[in-house]
């Protein structure tokens, strides 16, 4: 049934719950989007693991520092967003509405989300509550940063090249594929004790997540329902509630 179950939620997602709006223009290009996709994806891999070899064990285990969350904006604020947002903007003059910052659409799909995700956070069982530095970097990354890069981006590209139905099935495995520093050279690895399989099994569910994210953002047309919908994932919203808590 854990097996059936995220199966079961995109299916429902993915075919009756709210409607998808009108595709996004084909590209006059179709091949030179892909490939741009392509090579922005590979210029973040490639970022986040030149950021990760800076890092020592230790860094990679606990709640991180400070200084390494200044860190992480340094290193990554420019592929996943600064140079992508540059490029759709003055390069292929793309607008606010564009960008995931129109009206939101579709909202059965935000009601869904909201309720899933709120269901999903209060089963978390977080007992002690992260601190409320990260809870507030956490709302710049990963909920900004990746609906930004994987979303609005690069599945907004792939929109144009490959149609609405198959963007957010390829943008998901992206999104899930540059986990594999993370979950087996990083944070994730040493979270899980070193184990392989269990990383390759986050690594699954990444991929699941971009999934539902990528239709979330593919009928709503909004970047918001998306970063609500991860930030509150990885016990978020429990950790604020326990902090509110007598």
């Amino acid at each position: 049934m854990e097996i059936l179950l995220p199966g079961i939620i995109i299916a429902g997602m993915h075919f009756w719950i709210g409607s998808y709006p009108k595709p996004f223009p084909s590209s006059a290009d179709k091949k030179r989007e892909i490939i741009e996709v392509l090579l922005m994806w590979a210029f973040a891999l490639v970022a986040l693991m030149i950021f990760m070899s800076t890092l020592d064990p230790e860094d990679m285990q606990g709640v991180p520092s400070g200084s390494l969350m200044i860190a992480n904006v340094a290193y990554l604020i420019a592929p996943f967003v600064l140079v992508p947002l540059a490029y759709v903007v003055y390069v292929q003059k793309w607008t606010l509405a564009d960008l995931g910052f129109g009206k939101p659409r579709s909202w059965p799909m935000i009601l869904f989300a909201v309720i899933l995700f709120g269901v999903l956070a209060a089963l978390s069982g977080i007992e002690e509550p992260l601190p409320w530095s990260l809870l507030g970097f956490a709302v710049y990354q990963p909920a900004f940063t990746e609906e930004f890069f994987f979303r609005v981006i690069l599945q907004g590209k792939l929109e144009r090249a490959i149609g609405q139905k198959w963007a957010w099935f390829y943008g998901g495995i992206l999104f899930g594929l540059i986990h594999l520093p993370l979950d087996f050279f990083g944070p994730q690895f040493y979270a899980h004790g070193e184990n392989f399989m269990a990383s390759f099994i986050t690594l699954l569910g990444q991929i699941t997540a971009g999934w539902i994210f990528g239709i979330i953002y593919s009928k709503t047309r909004s970047i918001l329902p998306g970063m609500f919908a991860h930030y509150i994932t990885d016990g978020r919203l429990a950790s604020i509630i326990l902090h509110l808590t007598p």
